[in-house]
C-alpha cells in the first residue's frame, strides 16, 4: 500500500453518525462490530486485541478525539470505523476533554508497516480542525463519510456539491 487513501480504510457503512453509548467498552464493541462485518473476522477477536492495545494512549489532545488501533490476525488489509458519540463520553483522557469522535483501526498482523502508515494517515486527518468540524456538523452517515474521506489531493470544485448532496440524504 504505497499511496494510502481514506476511502481504502473506511466505507460509509463503517461510519456511525450518532452512537449512543454508556461507556468506552460499548463504543469499542460497536466500532469492532463495524470492522468485523467487512473483515470477515469475529468481533470478539478485534475487541480482545483492541482492549489489550487500549493501554496505549488513544487520545488526541484538546480535540475530543479517541483513536484506537490494533493488529488482528486473519485480516487482509487495514480497515477503520468512525463514530460520532452522542452525547460525548469521558474516556479518561489526560486533558479531561470528553470524546465525541472515536476511531478504531484494525490491521493484519502480517503487515505492521501498513498499520503504522494507516494510523499516521488517520491521525493527520483528525488533527485538522476543519475536518473535525465538518465531521461534527454532518447530519448523516453519507455526509460524515464525504467530510472525512475527501483527501486534499482529490479536492476538486465538485467536493462541496458532493458534501451538500450527502447532507441532503436521509
Amino acid at each position: 500500500m504505497n499511496l494510502m487513501r481514506m476511502r481504502e480504510l473506511f466505507t460509509s457503512e463503517r461510519i456511525l453518525p450518532r452512537l449512543r453509548a454508556r461507556d468506552r467498552m460499548t463504543v469499542l464493541r460497536q466500532l469492532a462490530s463495524a470492522v468485523a462485518r467487512d473483515a470477515s473476522v469475529p468481533e470478539d477477536a478485534i475487541l480482545k486485541h483492541v482492549v489489550v492495545a487500549a493501554d496505549l494512549p488513544p487520545y488526541m489532545p484538546h480535540c475530543g478525539v479517541s483513536l484506537h488501533h490494533t493488529l488482528v490476525s486473519n485480516m487482509k488489509h487495514p480497515m477503520a470505523a468512525l463514530a460520532r458519540l452522542d452525547p460525548p463520553l469521558e474516556f479518561g483522557a489526560p486533558d479531561g476533554w470528553p470524546t465525541d469522535l472515536a476511531v478504531l483501526l484494525a490491521s493484519p498482523t502480517a503487515r505492521p508497516q501498513d498499520h503504522l502508515r494507516a494510523l499516521a494517515y488517520i491521525a493527520r486527518r483528525l488533527r485538522r480542525q476543519d475536518v473535525r468540524e465538518l465531521v461534527r456538523a454532518a447530519n448523516n452517515r453519507d455526509a460524515m463519510y464525504v467530510a472525512f474521506t475527501t483527501d486534499e489531493r482529490s479536492m476538486t470544485e465538485d467536493s462541496a456539491p458532493r458534501l451538500l448532496r450527502a447532507q441532503n440524504r436521509i
